[in-house]
């Protein structure tokens, strides 16, 4: 199984998530959902719910898919923080024409 790695270039703040709250309400275990996302052990869902890092693209939507829940809901903290950069750049942009 090929191991995730933990992004690079760590953000300043380690932004929390609601994967253990999700989870919880979902009354699934990290065994199960670790066998739902197709994982064989739990280590990547303890590390993402304690934020320690941070699941690829895939995991995340699979992570969304198996807690019936949005990306933005699932990282509300992290998706709120990149929003507050890009809408500005955005609105730049559309300033610049």
């Amino acid at each position: 199984m090929k191991r995730e790695k933990s992004n690079k270039s760590k953000p300043e703040y380690i932004p929390r998530n609601n994967l253990w709250v999700m989870r919880k309400r979902q009354h699934i275990s990290q065994k199960q959902l670790a066998n739902i996302l197709g994982h064989k052990t739990t280590s990547l869902i303890y590390r993402w719910e304690k934020g320690s890092i941070t699941p690829d693209l895939n995991n995340a939507l699979k992570l969304s898919i198996a807690l019936s829940s949005p990306l933005e809901h699932l990282f509300h903290e992290h998706y709120t923080f990149l929003k507050s950069q890009i809408v500005p750049r955005k609105a730049d942009q559309s300033t610049d024409k």
